[in-house]
């Protein structure tokens, strides 16, 4: 039996990625929970870029525009079940690789199709206008696909190194850094536990770009820093920032004096199952173990339900964060593995 052949589509407009998908339905309904990240940031750059642009002015300056990446299978390759499109091969895969310093993230796909994405943009990187694609440094997203990706990324480049002779022995190696476990939660909660710290929910519509904006991108900054990811230009972040104040997606807990102890960010839902997903969620270190963790998070849940018109919300945890696991099956929510994920880094070996 032969393997399956794989034609993996690199594609710079986000209008041009969600046409393609809605042309080809049945992948992202079958995997709800596990292209939600893929979902959300495809959502986000329809609705904030300008489709007569190109895609290097809908990007920050200095900033390659994201490469949304689609997989298909021919039509040969798919089982005598599988209905078959009559002008294209069906969608089984899709990945993205943003230019802000994170990772690629992908989606489940078929075995072999991650090491096919990995030889797509190893050649794009090869043979790209500097600037195009930004740097690779791991692979995040569903377990199996990101392992795959990441195997044949660091095969490819092991022979890359062989074939420049270079005698340092340089070469890299998949190394997981972290997993993270699903929760979802399926209606609101009831209400909103009042912490032992006391305090309140800021209105969201009272939150300002003026007075809100630079404590938002502080902890923001600090989160990326508490958990070692990539970090992003303070511009960037301030920019989502002000786009989730002005449609209300932000929950801040103050205490009884005023300050903010607590922030948590729902994103709009996205995909037919319209999920939305929670995050990031962060409490300053001093201000911990006071309740205000809980509160913000049940708040924002509920803000997702009530305004963003969410149907199913849910958030992912490190699994090594007891606390994390126990704050969030605490506030009701369940475990669902479809979701799981994993970030994984390549190191020198």
């Amino acid at each position: 039996m032969t393997a399956p052949s794989f034609a993996v589509e690199l594609i710079l407009s986000p209008h041009a990625a969600h046409d393609a998908l809605a042309a080809s339905p049945q992948y992202l309904a079958a995997h709800p929970l596990s292209t939600n990240i893929f979902n959300t940031a495809l959502d986000y750059a329809l609705r904030t870029s300008d489709a007569s642009k190109s895609p290097a002015e809908n990007s920050p300056d200095g900033i390659p525009p994201t490469v949304w990446i689609l997989v298909r299978a021919s039509a040969a390759d798919q089982p005598p079940s599988t209905p078959s499109s009559p002008t294209a091969d069906r969608i089984v895969g899709a990945a993205f690789h943003s230019g802000t310093g994170h990772p690629p993230n992908l989606c489940p796909m078929p075995p072999g199709a991650a090491a096919a994405v990995a030889d797509r943009l190893s050649d794009a990187l090869r043979h790209q206008t500097p600037g195009t694609l930004g740097p690779i440094k791991g692979a995040t997203g569903h377990p199996a696909s990101a392992a795959e990706f990441a195997s044949r990324w660091c095969d490819l480049h092991r022979a890359e190194v062989s074939s420049r002779g270079s005698s340092s022995a340089l070469s890299l190696v998949p190394r997981k850094v972290k997993g993270l476990v699903v929760y979802v939660m399926t209606s609101p909660p009831a209400a909103v536990p009042h912490p032992r710290g006391g305090g309140r929910l800021r209105p969201p519509a009272n939150l300002s770009t003026t007075y809100d904006l630079p404590w938002l991108v502080t902890s923001a900054r600090a989160f990326q820093d508490e958990r070692h990811l990539p970090a992003v230009r303070d511009d960037i972040l301030a920019a989502g920032f002000a786009r989730s104040i002005e449609e209300r997606r932000v929950a801040v807990w103050e205490d009884d004096a005023g300050k903010p102890v607590g922030m948590a960010v729902y994103r709009a839902p996205a995909g037919v199952a319209r999920i939305s997903r929670i995050g990031p969620v962060y409490t300053p270190p001093e201000e911990r173990r006071k309740g205000f963790a809980a509160a913000v998070v049940a708040s924002c849940v509920r803000m997702a339900f009530a305004d963003g018109g969410a149907e199913m919300v849910m958030l992912l945890a490190d699994d090594a964060d007891a606390g994390a696991n126990a704050l969030y099956t605490g506030a009701g929510f369940k475990r669902d593995e479809d979701g799981d994920s994993v970030e994984i880094a390549f190191a020198n070996e």
